[in-house]
């Protein structure tokens, strides 16, 4: 997968300006477009993201151009990083059934980006194996 590249120019400024005409909501006009060879990434900041918190978050809305499923984490990984940088920390929401919006594969991603670390999950080190350290502890890795 290609990195991620900023949306630059006439392109992007035409796209804001449809959305500005169709009378869009605040959080449908995003700040940043990113694209490559297989995603598109909206990045909303500000009062455009759904935040209940004195956070700062970064949105992330991410799809496949070919608008397929995305079924790679890594690739969501390298998308954040590309976007907001390695040192920040991401969720993805499942949302209880009350709260979920599911109308198309589009994928979410809600970035850290004051910094905070949270209160679950590994951190102090990086762990990573090929295929074949993997297997000598009888794992599978791609």
């Amino acid at each position: 997968m290609k990195k991620l590249t900023p949306m630059l120019g006439a392109s992007f400024v035409d796209f804001q300006e449809r959305a500005r005409q169709k009378k869009a909501y605040k959080h449908e006009i995003p700040d940043e477009c990113w694209t490559n060879d297989i995603y598109e990434c909206f990045v909303y900041r500000g009062d455009k993201v759904p935040n209940k918190s004195d956070y700062e978050i970064t949105w992330l809305s991410i799809k496949r151009k070919d608008r397929a499923p995305i079924n790679n984490w890594r690739h969501l990984q390298q998308i954040k990083n590309d976007v907001c940088g390695k040192n920040y920390t991401a969720v993805e929401i499942y949302p209880s059934e009350k709260n979920l919006i599911d109308q198309a594969n589009q994928y979410h991603l809600w970035v850290f980006t004051d910094g905070t670390e949270l209160p679950f999950g590994w951190t102090g080190q990086r762990i990573t194996a090929t295929k074949e350290q993997a297997k000598k502890i009888g794992a599978k890795q791609r």
